[in-house]
């Protein structure tokens, strides 16, 4: 059963984004082990849609799971616009409005840490994945909030469901809930074009400071490459496939959980951890894995995203 509060917040959000949203359920790791598991919608859903997997997503909560709903987009797909600023301070969202950001969601996730996010463009306009990690990444360094969570497509939670990290279990054995604390669907960031025509201009500085791409190719079709970031890629995939073996040495992982998959999904994590585009990680995947199916690539980085150990937090 859904409460009426729950349904009243998750409408309300839902307005106010009015963007494609995916829902996720995800679990924390059991005993023994490594990561925890993600369940996601897979496909951007509608309100209805959205509100109809309400209870499915209480049921999941209870059993403690964190409810988080994420943009829906597809690797190759154009970027809604719509920015998650993660772990704020409640001075850092007064700060938000005055400074040209002002949010069009807020979310409580834990007794005064919120989520925020940010429109930077009106509603039926598109920016790509890289300047809405861009801008995730500038907004997240002017605002203080957590830098290693910044994604184009960084999970955030749900309101109306509770938090049930450990630390935050109360001494009567519950947890909080995430409160919604304001939905503006008209808000767009004053300052969102400027932000990012800055980020376009510094892309175009940093490829006149590179000179004429080898070959004659594009500079804007280096990032689809197969060798694009391929030594970075590469070394985080050794280094997976060195700490995987470690743990099957030392039995603190089983020979079922020691996959080519399960390297690869490692070796990803971490990339996405530096801060290396989904788009990037995909197709350098792709090249690398060539023997596997088209979707093997998005679904690895996908699951990726969506571990909510991906961006350590200091308190989320």
């Amino acid at each position: 059963m859904v409460h009426s509060l729950t349904r009243k917040a998750v409408s309300a959000t839902l307005q106010a984004l009015n963007a494609p949203m995916e829902l996720g359920f995800v679990f924390p790791p059991q005993d023994g082990e490594v990561r925890g598991r993600g369940s996601w919608s897979g496909r951007g859903l509608s309100a209805l849609e959205m509100e109809g997997l309400l209870p499915r997503a209480a049921a999941a909560n209870a059993r403690g799971a964190a409810i988080y709903m994420r943009v829906y987009s597809a690797a190759a797909d154009m970027h809604p616009g719509l920015v998650l600023l993660d772990d704020l301070t409640a001075e850092a969202v007064a700060r938000l409005g005055p400074e040209g950001f002002a949010p069009r969601l807020v979310v409580e996730t834990s007794p005064s840490n919120f989520q925020s996010w940010i429109a930077l463009v009106p509603n039926g306009h598109v920016i790509d994945h890289e300047t809405a990690l861009a801008a995730s990444r500038m907004l997240a360094s002017q605002f203080a909030a957590d830098p290693r969570a910044v994604s184009s497509r960084q999970p955030g939670r749900v309101p109306g469901y509770t938090n049930r990290k450990p630390k935050h279990r109360r001494y009567d054995g519950l947890y909080p809930f995430t409160k919604l604390i304001s939905a503006s669907p008209s808000i767009i960031a004053e300052a969102g074009p400027a932000l990012i025509r800055q980020i376009a201009e510094r892309a175009d500085a940093q490829r006149r400071r590179r000179g004429p791409p080898e070959n004659q190719e594009m500079a804007g079709d280096r990032p689809k490459k197969a060798g694009y970031h391929s030594g970075l890629f590469d070394d985080l995939l050794q280094r997976a496939r060195a700490k995987i073996a470690l743990e099957l040495q030392n039995g603190q992982r089983s020979a079922a959980r020691a996959s080519q998959s399960e390297i690869d999904f490692m070796a990803v994590r971490e990339a996405l951890r530096k801060g290396c585009s989904e788009l990037d990680v995909a197709t350098w995947l792709k090249a690398t894995r060539s023997d596997k199916q088209e979707a093997y690539a998005e679904r690895t980085v996908a699951a990726a995203a969506s571990v909510e150990d991906l961006s350590p937090r200091r308190d989320y």
